[in-house]
């Protein structure tokens, strides 16, 4: 009787390891599914998140991320706020309509103004990174990449001034390296293949001004751009690197990410390290 016990016990014991396992391993999945979706669905709505953040408490998901609002979304919420601001509303005519757009405007309100985290939900944190900028800041990152602006972002003036916001965002380590390389990644791709040897000019003074900054936090950053460049037949691979990048340290700080990039002349690879300090 007493060995009947003791293995019924035991098999209690590895029914409730195994189903704790399966808890832990379902609650995993559903984190990334999760992650992956919240990506797809900001990228939808042409917004970029950084430091994407997923933790699980009593079986329940604690969402926290950053996101920064490109050129073009500022403009249309300036629009529909010009637009509210201009009409003149009848409380008469047209009630319900007239709540409709008072909700999305305070909502705009919210987005654009923001001191502190968004809370949208008790499980859902968002900061804002557009209000770490200011006008004063980004002065000098303008006047330097200005004469490029008309050679390499003729089509989209909105990219430049997100190119620029998002390179002083990266210099003090706000924004992941994965976001500038995005960036760069859609100004190559609509070139035309006599302007690669000028991109690659552009991103070599971008890189070393941003090294030589006093604010930056940057030591060292390595950059490397692989494909059929030039309109060339067979593919090659341009490297270069500034200020101090070693893979070797213990403590160093550094950020890595690689992208593909697919063009009319064929695809590209991109690849690009940061050091912090």
């Amino acid at each position: 009787m007493q060995k009947n016990k003791q293995k019924n016990k035991q098999k209690k014991q590895r029914n409730s390891l195994n189903y704790n396992l399966f808890k832990e391993k379902q609650s995993i999945a559903k984190m990334l599914v999760n992650k992956d979706h919240i990506r797809y669905s900001l990228s939808r709505k042409k917004l970029l998140s950084n430091n994407l953040q997923l933790i699980n408490k009593n079986n329940k998901i604690y969402e926290n991320y950053d996101i920064f609002y490109g050129t073009q979304k500022i403009l249309r919420y300036k629009k529909i706020y010009l637009i509210f601001k201009r009409k003149k509303w009848d409380k008469n005519k047209n009630k319900s309509k007239n709540l409709n757009s008072k909700k999305k405007f305070k909502k705009i309100n919210k987005k654009l103004k923001s001191k502190s985290f968004i809370t949208w939900n008790k499980y859902t944190k968002i900061n804002v990174l557009n209000r770490f900028l200011s006008k004063g800041s980004l002065v000098d990152y303008y006047k330097n990449s200005i004469k490029w602006k008309y050679s390499l972002f003729p089509r989209s003036e909105a990219l430049f001034y997100d190119f620029v916001k998002i390179l002083n965002l990266t210099e003090r380590k706000l924004i992941e390296s994965r976001i500038l390389l995005y960036v760069f990644g859609l100004v190559f791709k609509t070139l035309h293949k006599r302007k690669h040897a000028r991109f690659i000019r552009f991103a070599k003074e971008a890189f070393e001004k941003s090294v030589e900054r006093e604010r930056s936090r940057i030591k060292g950053i390595r950059f490397v751009l692989s494909g059929r460049l030039k309109g060339k037949p067979r593919s090659s691979t341009i490297r270069f690197k500034t200020g101090k990048l070693t893979l070797n340290e213990v403590d160093a700080t550094i950020s890595n990410s690689q992208l593909h990039v697919y063009t009319l002349y064929g695809a590209f690879g991109m690849k690009l390290w940061i050091n912090y300090k």
